[in-house]
């Protein structure tokens, strides 16, 4: 688990001076630990609402550190994916 390494290295540091929150943070950390969660198990998983959710990820993808995946299994999901760009953080 790279990323979880990377991403725990990260979290020790003044992440707050890098513009992250601790729910970027934790968001994070979930989708590594889940593998390639669906967004609403997140939500359920983190006690926050969808539109929190929604706007973590939204900002996390536009930084190209997350990606949306259309799930084959149920095309009324959306999977969470990290990228290469988040382990090499």
């Amino acid at each position: 688990m790279r990323t979880t390494h990377a991403l725990r290295r990260f979290a020790g540091q003044p992440y707050q001076q890098r513009g992250w929150s601790p729910s970027r943070v934790l968001l994070m950390l979930a989708v590594d630990e889940a593998g390639r969660p669906r967004m609403g198990d997140l939500k359920d998983r983190l006690g926050v609402t969808g539109r929190s959710i929604t706007s973590l990820v939204d900002g996390l993808e536009d930084e190209g550190l997350l990606e949306r995946c259309h799930d084959p299994g149920d095309r009324r999901s959306t999977r969470l994916e990290i990228t290469a760009k988040a382990t090499s953080t």
